[in-house]
């Protein structure tokens, strides 16, 4: 099936920098059919669960304490979904404990097709082979413990799948970034067109993994984030229930000459799209 990779979010409010989620950790596809879930229907779509994580790697950043985040890997053998079938999926996903206790999912990751652009402005119109959903779920809930709910909204069916028989997969060291992306940073930005300029300064472990913090007309706000290697993309990740109406946030990465740029584009629930693009160099030790 390839390489799951995550999709990223970048959040850039009008006077306030701010990054979102979207998604998450970084893996690649089980390469044995065999370990895949039964084949069900959902939205016209033959869709399969290919493995599952809650090995400490899935990070939705805003777990409460107690809690862990879950990703599970879906995967359609036989077609394509599109970015608007992507960005619904979360009304039709839930994740139930033994108890009956449903969990709604509060980001997710995506698998564009081969060949597709990588450009944030592409993401639209891209075909997809799967995504990654990441729940929130009390800490000493196991795998095995959790059923998928997936409604099939054509049907109005609700398929239940057990976790129990997914295996887990751990992150592939492949996925580390670059020796040079680790460290702190600190940056400035400018959004397209004009406005306030920002100030940017982050932390970047070695698993691409950090926390950054921005600063913009006196508003301040931090957040954990990741860096993807293979794609150059980002995701910071803030509660889902955000004040400022985020629906969309996407970002890449560029490195040279010691300067990491951060390319962001940020959707609001009303539509209106803003740019920014942000200068980093590494902090003094």
């Amino acid at each position: 099936m390839g390489k799951l990779y995550s999709s990223v979010r970048l959040i850039i409010v009008i006077l306030v920098f701010s990054l979102c989620s979207c998604v998450l950790a970084v893996s690649s596809a089980a390469a044995d059919e065999t370990s895949y879930s039964t084949p069900f229907p959902w939205n016209g779509h033959t869709m399969q669960v290919s493995y599952a994580l809650d090995d400490g790697t899935v990070k939705s950043g805003h777990a409460a304490a107690g809690e862990k985040s879950v990703q599970v890997f879906l995967v359609s053998p036989e077609d394509t979904l599109s970015w608007d079938e992507l960005m619904s999926s979360g009304q039709y996903l839930q994740l139930q404990a033994l108890d009956g206790t449903q969990y709604g999912m509060v980001s997710s990751g995506f698998e564009a097709v081969e060949g597709s652009s990588r450009n944030i402005t592409d993401l639209a119109t891209n075909q997809y082979v799967g995504f990654s959903p990441i729940f929130d779920v009390p800490a000493d809930i196991g795998l095995d413990q959790l059923v998928l709910v997936v409604l099939n909204g054509e049907a109005n069916e609700t398929t239940f799948v057990s976790l129990a028989g997914i295996p887990a997969e751990e992150q592939p060291a492949e996925t580390a970034i670059p020796a040079e992306l680790v460290g702190s940073w600190n940056g400035v930005g400018t959004q397209a067109g004009g406005g306030s300029e920002i100030a940017l300064s982050m932390s970047v472990n070695a698993d691409g993994t950090g926390e950054y913090t921005f600063e913009q007309s006196g508003y301040t706000e931090s957040y954990p984030f990741t860096l993807e290697s293979d794609s150059k993309l980002f995701s910071v990740s803030i509660p889902a229930d955000n004040q400022l109406g985020i629906t969309a946030c996407e970002g890449q990465y560029d490195y040279a000459d010691g300067i990491l740029t951060l390319h962001i584009t940020t959707t609001f629930s009303s539509g209106r799209q803003f740019e920014y693009t942000v200068y980093c160099v590494k902090a003094e030790p």
